[in-house]
């Protein structure tokens, strides 16, 4: 069974890190994943509210800022520079603030790794920046200057450091704040598609240079709920649910044993299941709906699409007739034919309640990106009313508060 992601504590994160130098490059999403990292490395705690808000500040939970900030100018524009590391005895993290992947700011990123101490893992993301705030020609610019600077990475860091290139999250279609300035909100409708267009082809550079890519996009793109109001952050469990995923990546590149807590806690919950079970045996209080119920947990542990079990035909053994599901369970609720034999068969012709993804074939999406980049291509959003989104009515949403309710909108406290 492959493990997205394995759960990760103080002691966990202090023992694959020891005596190991990591490099974040980005914009304020990787920002906010070295301070998640820091402050794990220090306590077993989420980010609060105003430290994921905060920027430039001149220290973070013992971390130091060491340009830019609040120690420069602060402003939200291309020019805005913020490097912070946090060191202790066996610990070195530091974090990079860029708005474009490559550029003489970069190259001069790269002069600071090249000495020592030398990287043992860099970890980099920059994509919303440089196809949003660098004009007509930025996603052409933006596929050179990948090259360019997968090239470098070759030239500078040693066989041995670990180079991750994390994918861009998924942002909505009514983004606002951040970088996404009044001038450049007409982006909005087509900018999170560009977004697929850009993590795949930067996939496809960097596994051409034995880069390593971490799909950070496919991961949470059913955990939108944890995203911030303005359409672009996140709050503090998705970035310790990176954190996690970034360090069982690591773990299995280094040959590192995982904690194992996600393995641990799933086979409890199967022990005392399968403990319940025996004991309803037992007192012989299992009747046939709860065997119905358990067949219908079996199937959607199969296939998690067909959520809607109306979509299925009965077919029963005492008079070989066909009905519907829900038919079936109005007559098992008027005690009608309840020693009935049930199999379940798909319904022809019959959609489910969330249909399944149209899958796409990346040398059409590699093509749509060139068409683009060559204004010949024009995107079209996606019709949203052909799935039907988790509804934060439903009873078993788990409720919660957003970190981002009550963001400031200044510009020394915006990101």
């Amino acid at each position: 069974m492959v493990i997205m992601s394995d759960i990760f504590l103080q002691e966990d994160i202090n023992h694959i890190l020891s005596n190991k130098f990591v490099v974040i490059i980005g914009d304020s999403i990787q920002r906010a994943i070295y301070k998640d990292l820091v402050l794990l490395l220090q306590r077993n705690r989420y980010l609060s509210d105003a430290q994921l808000r905060s920027k430039g500040e001149f220290s973070f939970v013992n971390d130091e800022l060491i340009e830019g900030g609040k120690k420069a100018k602060m402003c939200n524009g291309k020019d805005y520079r913020e490097v912070r590391q946090y060191q202790s005895d066996f610990h070195l993290v530091r974090f990079y603030f860029v708005t474009r992947c490559y550029n003489t700011y970069m190259e001069s990123v790269l002069s600071d790794l090249i000495c020592d101490p030398k990287p043992d893992l860099v970890i980099m993301n920059s994509c919303l920046w440089d196809i949003s705030r660098y004009g007509a020609s930025g996603v052409d610019q933006y596929k050179k200057n990948l090259e360019r600077l997968f090239t470098r990475f070759e030239e500078t860091f040693p066989k041995d450091c670990m180079v991750i290139w994390n994918t861009t999250l998924p942002i909505s279609k009514n983004a606002k704040g951040g970088f996404l300035v009044p001038e450049i909100e007409f982006m909005n409708s087509t900018l999170r598609l560009d977004i697929l267009e850009a993590n795949f082809y930067a996939r496809q550079i960097a596994v051409s240079h034995n880069l390593d890519v971490l799909d950070l996009h496919y991961f949470l793109r059913h955990q939108l709920h944890r995203r911030a109001d303005d359409g672009i952050h996140w709050d503090m469990t998705a970035h310790r649910r990176m954190t996690n995923l970034i360090m069982t990546h690591v773990c299995e590149a280094w040959r590192e044993q995982l904690p194992g807590r996600v393995d641990r806690n799933r086979n409890e919950t199967k022990r005392s299941v399968d403990l319940d079970r025996t004991d309803n045996g037992r007192r012989g209080i299992r009747n046939d709906n709860n065997r119905i119920r358990e067949d219908n947990s079996r199937l959607n542990r199969n296939d998690r699409w067909n959520r809607n079990f109306s979509n299925f035909s009965i077919t029963r053994s005492v008079n070989n007739t066909q009905t519907t599901y829900q038919e079936y369970l109005d007559e098992i609720s008027n005690n009608q034919n309840n020693n009935a034999e049930v199999s379940c068969e798909p319904r022809p012709n019959v959609a489910a309640i969330q249909n399944v993804p149209t899958p796409f074939s990346p040398a059409s999406v590699l093509q749509a990106f060139k068409q683009m980049s060559a204004g010949t291509y024009n995107w079209q959003p996606y019709q949203q009313s052909t799935i039907q989104p988790l509804s934060r009515a439903y009873s078993h949403y788990r409720q919660r508060e957003n970190p981002y309710n009550h963001r400031s909108l200044k510009v020394g406290n915006s990101w």
